[in-house]
């Protein structure tokens, strides 16, 4: 096989797994709709990066959040914000485990993606929340009223939310990265599980 036919190959490995997951995570995200803020978008898009590398990861992340705006949930300013955001969980999760030579321990994938999931939530609160407010109430938003929304739309349970939707989100996804992960590496990358 020359090298010209294996990085075909290569390049077409990562489009179907890009593309399969993405259909996996718009499913997921569409079924999953009536499940306040527990969704498996940032656990898929975290282990796709770690799994295909940063680039797929972003690209994954990035069109997952397109897609199912835009077929289900409405695409509007937010969709850019969420998409280069969720993005940013893919390449980030490729930057830091992808091919890397000691498999990463449960703790340090639950830990690590706590964090920044927590991070995608906060910015995209504090990006889309203002911008929401400033149209629906035509006043413009102010940096305590962006403080406080924040806070209070993640930490806080509202509406038709049981509890509060960020932790649910940042744990969930934190929990499904440090248990399922690993077993996922092990399936697509061939290797026996221990």
């Amino acid at each position: 096989m020359t090298l010209k036919s294996r990085i075909n190959r290569n390049h077409l490995s990562k489009l179907a797994f890009v593309a399969a997951f993405t259909s996996l995570i718009v499913s997921s995200r569409i079924i999953m709709v009536n499940l306040p803020n527990i969704k498996l978008v940032a656990f898929f898009v975290i282990t796709g990066g770690i799994i295909a590398g940063p680039l797929s990861g972003f690209v994954l992340g990035a069109l997952s959040m397109v897609v199912s705006d835009v077929i289900f949930f409405g695409a509007g300013f937010w969709t850019i914000i969420t998409s280069i955001s969720m993005g940013t969980l893919g390449l980030i999760g490729g930057k830091l485990w992808h091919k890397r030579k000691r498999e990463p321990s449960r703790l340090e994938l639950g830990v690590v993606s706590y964090i920044i999931t927590l991070a995608y939530d906060i910015v995209t609160s504090i990006i889309t929340v203002p911008i929401i407010l400033n149209i629906m109430q035509d006043s413009p938003a102010v940096v305590t009223l962006i403080i406080f929304s924040t806070i209070t739309g993640l930490f806080t349970p509202l509406g038709s939310f049981l509890w509060p939707a960020g932790p649910a989100h940042e744990f969930s996804t934190a929990f499904l990265v440090a248990i399922i992960t690993p077993i996922l590496m092990r399936i697509i990358n061939g290797e026996k599980q221990k």
